[in-house]
């Protein structure tokens, strides 16, 4: 089937002014904060206390802005709006960076990323008392992680 190239050139054209000027910023938001809210209601059917964690990625784990950067800002609305606990775990990354660690910034997380969201993780539960008691059993990680 043929479709002309100029047609190409209108969707391309379109999607630049779209973006240009917040449209696609907002879509993209009011179908996030659709996606969040079937996830919170799910999660408070079945019982449990929905929680979201902002994980960072790429270089926002490098950003040593102490101020919340646009995706966290939006997170943190949602969830004071729906009075949903949210946790932002940038600043634990940043901790560690300081005291000699090193992430993977060009790609997926390695290991010890997973270990520093674990923990930082754990602690939120536990501060929060959001586990019940004995569920903290296990939650240290404090064990090296061996990959097979």
């Amino acid at each position: 089937m043929y479709r002309s190239k100029a047609l190409d050139l209108v969707v391309i054209l379109h999607e630049r002014l779209r973006r240009a000027s917040g449209l696609s910023q907002s879509r993209a938001e009011k179908i996030t904060r659709a996606i969040f809210d079937e996830l919170v209601a799910t999660t408070r059917r079945s019982g449990a206390v929905p929680i979201f964690v902002y994980l960072p990625v790429l270089d926002e784990i490098l950003n040593p802005d102490e101020a919340l950067t646009t995706n966290e800002r939006f997170l943190l609305t949602y969830c004071e709006e729906r009075r949903v606990p949210c946790l932002f775990l940038r600043q634990r990354f940043l901790e560690e960076r300081r005291k000699g660690a090193e992430f993977n910034v060009r790609s997926h997380w390695f290991a010890n990323s997973h270990l520093t969201a674990a923990r930082r993780i754990a602690e939120y539960l536990q501060e929060n008392r959001l586990l019940q008691p004995g569920e903290a059993a296990g939650l240290a990680f404090e064990a090296p992680i061996t990959l097979r």
